[in-house]
């Protein structure tokens, strides 16, 4: 089985996150792959926790939380693929 994890870094953009997060979770994957979405909120204040957690609930592809508080894109990166547990 092969696997990805869609990284999406995210700063204060609560509604494009859910409208990247939603469009990503329903993804329809051919037979023997499988997705995680990795949602890394790059805020101080891990302001996209609560909606991150909401949107985990639905139907579609797994969706994870991580928080990199240091503004940086860079760093939300980086965090995003040390925190990735998929093959690409």
């Amino acid at each position: 089985m092969t696997t990805a994890t869609v990284v999406i870094c995210t700063y204060n953009r609560h509604d494009m996150l859910r409208r990247a997060v939603r469009t990503a979770r329903e993804q329809v994957l051919r037979a023997g792959v499988s997705a995680e979405i990795l949602v890394v909120d790059n805020s101080p204040d891990a302001n996209a926790r609560s909606a991150v957690a909401e949107m985990a609930a639905g139907a579609g592809l797994a969706l994870r939380y991580a928080s990199s508080p240091r503004p940086n894109v860079s760093a939300a990166r980086n965090m995003g693929v040390a925190q990735s547990q998929g093959d690409y």
